[in-house]
């Protein structure tokens, strides 16, 4: 069992815009290092940047069981499948390790088609599994279904029953957060209606 006590080490582009950009040969590096780092029986935790994989934006990346690379001509798309590419490299050494993967993404993400993620999930010896949980149970501003590929033999249990009182309560503040993320203006010229998102809303 992975004991959330023991030191963290994170790996953020925010951060760091060159050593932790896993797209770059250094951050891919420095991303390595710190797998190798992390302790026998550890947890490597890897979100995957949902944009090139989400249900939202698949007129965009058009990803598919029968197209799971998706659209080549553009960057985002391009960028996905580098980042999802190395993410899976870095699970192979953390395999290597004994140290347990997770992968997070939304519940309808395409990220589900992916090959080489299909091929570690399909390896019996691995005991690998597919699992999904709601955000709002865990103090999330809404339910928000998502997605779990995973080793670790604790996955299963992030997925709990969430009560009508909780939905309730999360469906308010999910409407309260919205309007505090969102702003309306109307253009005098055009008297169209523009919506702004504010802040970070995911």
């Amino acid at each position: 069992m992975w004991d959330h006590t023991k030191p963290r080490q994170g790996f953020d582009l925010d951060k760091e815009p060159v050593l932790q950009d896993i797209t770059l040969a250094l951050g891919f590096i420095s991303s390595l290092g710190l797998v190798l780092r992390t302790q026998r029986k550890g947890l490597s935790w890897l979100a995957v940047p949902c944009q090139s994989f989400s249900f939202m934006s698949s007129s965009c990346h058009r990803r598919s069981w029968a197209d799971p690379y998706g659209s080549l001509n553009r960057q985002f798309v391009q960028m996905g499948n580098c980042i999802c590419a190395r993410s899976c490299i870095l699970i192979l050494v953390s395999l290597a390790r004994s140290v347990v993967f997770f992968v997070e993404n939304p519940l309808q993400s395409s990220l589900q088609c992916w090959p080489f993620l299909n091929y570690l999930m399909h390896m019996p010896v691995l005991g690998s599994h597919r699992t999904s949980w709601l955000m709002g149970y865990y103090g999330g501003w809404s339910l928000k279904p998502q997605l779990g590929l995973s080793n670790a033999i604790w996955a299963g249990y992030l997925d709990q029953a969430v009560s009508k009182e909780n939905r309730k309560a999360l469906k308010d503040k999910a409407k309260l957060h919205g309007k505090e993320i969102v702003k309306l203006t109307v253009s005098k010229s055009s008297n169209k209606i523009h919506v702004t998102l504010c802040g970070n809303y995911i």
